[in-house]
Order: structure tokens, then C-alpha cells, then sequence
């Protein structure tokens, strides 16, 4: 068997262990991983954006409403008589990722990658290509 090209990257032969696991809109530390102080200093944003769930101010709050309102939309898709392609392609994917887009305004305490984790599974749901 040949030696691997030095040049290829490998993938990691132990499973890795993500800091943070992600449930709807908040986000929890791994319990499956240890965690030393300065990764905690590290993840005090988990606390901030889970606070601005909890409590939104008027700039969060129209944020997260947004994407409720529109993964309600994708979610009941069948039911309300929108399954279809040509719903999908010019509506609803756009409109999707058009909330996508407003994850680069001001969040306040909100986590973009949190957020925009939720957006990217809305997609996945209508069939994007992501």
C-alpha cells in the first residue's frame, strides 16, 4: 500500500467534539466535552445570545420574528398548498435566503452562525443547493 500524499489532508482519526451544541434558537455548551476557564471566557457569548432569545430587544426581536415567521412558512408548506417546485424556486428559497441576508445587519446580542445555522436548515428543507 502506498504511503499518503503529504499533500492530502487527512481526516481526523478521533471524532470531534464541537463546543457548542445548537436547539432551535439557543445554544448549550457540550455536555460531551470539558471545559476549561479560558474556554469559558471564550464562550460567554452562548450566555448573551441565549439572553437576547429569552428577552429580544426591538433590533433582535425583529430578527428572530422574521425567521419564525418564514420557517413557519417553509415548515406548513404542504399544508397551507404551497409544495410546489415553482413555489420553491422563485419564492421560497429567495425569501429564505433574503432573511439570510439580514444576518449581516445589527444582531444586538444574537449570534449570526447560530442564526444563520437555522437559516441554512430552512434551505436544506426547500431543496437548495447550498
Amino acid at each position: 500500500m502506498d504511503a499518503p500524499d503529504p499533500k492530502e489532508p487527512t481526516m481526523p482519526t478521533e471524532p470531534v467534539i464541537f463546543y457548542t451544541v445548537r436547539d432551535g434558537f439557543t445554544v448549550k455548551l457540550n455536555p460531551a466535552r470539558s471545559f476549561t476557564a479560558r474556554d469559558l471566557e471564550l464562550n460567554q457569548w452562548v450566555d448573551r445570545h441565549n439572553a437576547a432569545v429569552a428577552a429580544p430587544t426591538v433590533v433582535e426581536g425583529v430578527t428572530l420574528q422574521a425567521i419564525r415567521h418564514v420557517a413557519d412558512i417553509v415548515h406548513n408548506a404542504q399544508t397551507i398548498g404551497l409544495d410546489d417546485p415553482l413555489w420553491r424556486e422563485q419564492v421560497g428559497i429567495p425569501l429564505v435566503g433574503a432573511i439570510r441576508n439580514t444576518l449581516n445587519w445589527d444582531l444586538g446580542r444574537l449570534d449570526g452562525g447560530t442564526l444563520d445555522a437555522v437559516v441554512c436548515d430552512l434551505l436544506v428543507e426547500l431543496g437548495a443547493d447550498l
